[in-house]
């Protein structure tokens, strides 16, 4: 989930800074507005980034990378299920 909110800012960052020379280039109004427009969504990118990253760290230090997917979890083997590779 972290992730993919980076790459959304990164994107967005990216896509920012091709409309300003683009607009810079032109002067075009559409291209400003659109460029406005983009930084609107590029900064609800960016608060939604600092959500997902407090949110897992509320939800308490390991718990919240496991959350994430960042921690790997041990295999179980039982008698029912074997391991892969046993």
């Amino acid at each position: 989930m972290r992730r993919a909110t980076i790459a959304a800012v990164s994107v967005g960052v990216l896509l920012i800074a091709l409309k300003l020379a683009a607009w810079l280039e032109t002067n075009s109004v559409s291209i400003l507005l659109s460029l406005v427009d983009y930084l609107t969504d590029a900064l609800a990118s960016l608060v939604n980034l600092f959500a997902v990253r407090h949110a897992l760290f509320q939800a308490g230090g390991r718990l919240g990378l496991k959350m994430a997917g960042l921690v790997r979890q041990p295999e179980r083997c039982g008698a029912e299920n074997e391991c892969a590779g046993s």
